[in-house]
């Protein structure tokens, strides 16, 4: 045992005052010992986190209620190996071993090892744990090779676990098979649970018909896995730590999003040109001043007189200002000179890119149809008043975040179940703003992409929460949690959990989402006549 898996703690377990107890005479060297009764109250996995093996005495039926001693101070680390001294006066210690494997069970401690010994005897029985499918013992033999305990059980023999689908996409939803329109569960967590019941030989049992499973919000779940209703939930949540969880499954950003600008106004397109207009007359100032000091320059290194600073050819200068505007520039005669020459070859250059800029720059505000910018932050999202659809688990995380004051202060929330939440984005409802993934916004992203414009957008300044992880929900002390971590993490290795949320993603773009009735405010293109609004850009 000790070559196997070394032991660093032994923790004993006796009755309270019980001063016959075969243990009190046994002291290790070199293992540190922990002496416990029931009436300690304490719990090994909050203060240890070393092999450790416990070691119970049993000598009269009494001594059997330690095991719900020890499944308390095992809590949460009921793998933890036990040895129980079984020392009766009994040959046959058959009814011992039933009722420790009842209670074994009942406490989901499932590695576990009996020694029986009658008194003032020598010989020494062995008998082993079975935990699966129904836990019984079994005698163990020299003969039978390989490890005395499991740390992970590859086998659970066709142990029975009650499953459930939460329809919580994209880690759970029913999708239609394209030939002959039957359901399938397609999510990524129904994927992982069937998956991991099949590989590791667990009978999947459905709460309900899949056919009629129905969204259940996350308090529903949660209360069904506490009181042992459901032991693999298809769900995946964001981790918190009043729940036992498994490892995690994805990491995920939360933030909001909101409904994209409006459509510009034709007229505010044109507004929108007007630094434009600033940089023409700059350019076409600075181009005047440059040839009346070019041409002053010339005529003061060929000696000629009468030369005077004209005001009214650098305000008025019709080649400057075809080269600001791209216009055709001429060359006259007092251009010979190789500084006037270099000179309008400039202007040519910037006459050709700013005039090519500036017609793709309106070529492209008049077809691509631009938009106002929507809300960028948390400041603008509570000016506006619109409301913010959040589920309460979102929002009770959100309020605790110490950095993130601002969202406590929105006073536009409104708390509505991920199913009408859902609904409402893809049916491109403009109306709210919403809380949600970004394996959920990949969907709607996707899903929205089909149309003209986007109808819905993310901005950085509206993140609730950054990198986040996924987690999936297991009973208290699950006999398959250990083993389920085990299968995440190799599925994690080879890629196969990344393969399967892009599967559901996929699936549920194609398939699961039916084309809904639009109710934002976009509003197709009409052909109309001009009005006077429209041509005030001129001015």
């Amino acid at each position: 045992m000790q070559s196997q898996r070394p032991i660093e703690t032994l923790l004993f377990m006796q009755r309270e005052k019980d001063f016959n107890s075969c243990l009190n005479e046994l002291n290790p060297i070199g293992i540190p010992v922990l002496r416990l009764d029931g009436a300690n109250g304490f719990k090994l996995g909050e203060h240890f986190n070393s092999e450790a093996l416990a070691l119970l005495c049993i000598q009269q039926p009494e001594d059997v209620m330690l095991l719900q001693c020890l499944a308390e101070i095992l809590d949460r680390i009921r793998e933890t190996r036990a040895l129980i001294w079984l020392n009766i006066a009994e040959a046959d210690p058959e009814e011992y071993l039933a009722l420790i494997a009842d209670r074994a069970d009942t406490y989901n401690l499932m590695n576990m090892l009996v020694l029986h010994s009658m008194p003032m005897e020598l010989s020494i029985s062995a008998y082993r744990l079975q935990p699966f499918p129904e836990a019984t013992f079994a005698p163990l033999n020299d003969s039978d090779g390989g490890k005395i305990f499991n740390r992970i059980w590859g086998d659970f023999q066709q142990r029975t676990a009650i499953a459930h689908p939460s329809l919580h996409i994209p880690g759970s939803f029913l999708a239609k098979h394209r030939v002959g329109g039957g359901k399938y569960l397609g999510g990524y967590m129904d994927r992982l649970i069937k998956q991991f019941a099949r590989i590791y030989n667990i009978r999947l049992r459905f709460r309900r018909p899949v056919n009629e499973s129905s969204w259940l919000s996350d308090m529903e779940i949660r209360g069904l896995v506490r009181r042992k209703e459901v032991d693999l939930p298809m769900y995946g949540r964001i981790f918190s730590f009043n729940t036992e969880y498994t490892t995690y499954l994805d990491i995920a950003q939360v933030f909001i999003v909101v409904p994209c600008g409006k459509e510009m106004r034709l007229d505010d397109i044109y507004k929108s040109l007007r630094p434009y207009f600033l940089v023409t007359l700059g350019v076409y100032l600075i181009f005047a001043l440059l040839e009346q000091l070019l041409e002053l320059a010339n005529q003061r290194i060929g000696r000629r007189e009468g030369v005077n600073w004209n005001w009214f050819t650098w305000l008025v200068n019709l080649r400057a200002f075809a080269g600001a505007l791209g216009l055709p520039i001429g060359i006259i005669r007092r251009y010979r000179s190789l500084t006037m020459r270099q000179f309008l070859m400039l202007m040519y250059v910037f006459s050709l890119v700013f005039s090519c800029f500036f017609s793709a720059s309106l070529s492209a505000l008049l077809t691509k149809l631009p938009c106002y910018q929507h809300i960028q932050n948390f400041e603008e999202l509570q000016r506006s008043g619109l409301p913010v659809m959040f589920d309460e688990y979102a929002a009770s995380m959100s309020e605790l975040q110490e950095n993130r004051v601002q969202i406590g202060q929105l006073t536009n929330k409104v708390l509505a179940p991920n199913i009408k939440r859902n609904d409402l984005m893809f049916a491109l409802d403009t109306h709210h703003a919403y809380q949600t993934s970004s394996r959920l916004w990949q969907i709607v992203n996707n899903y929205q992409s089909r149309y003209r414009r986007n109808v819905l957008c993310a901005s950085p300044g509206l993140i609730l929460f950054y990198d986040y992880p996924i987690v999936g929900l297991v009973q208290s002390n699950s006999v398959f949690k250990a083993t389920l971590n085990e299968f995440i993490y190799r599925a994690h290795d080879v890629g196969l959990v990344r393969h399967w949320i892009l599967e559901a993603m996929r699936s549920l773009t194609a398939t699961q989402i039916e084309p809904h009735n639009q109710t934002h405010s976009y509003a197709e293109f009409t052909q109309a006549p001009l009005t006077n609004r429209d041509l005030l850009w001129v001015l």
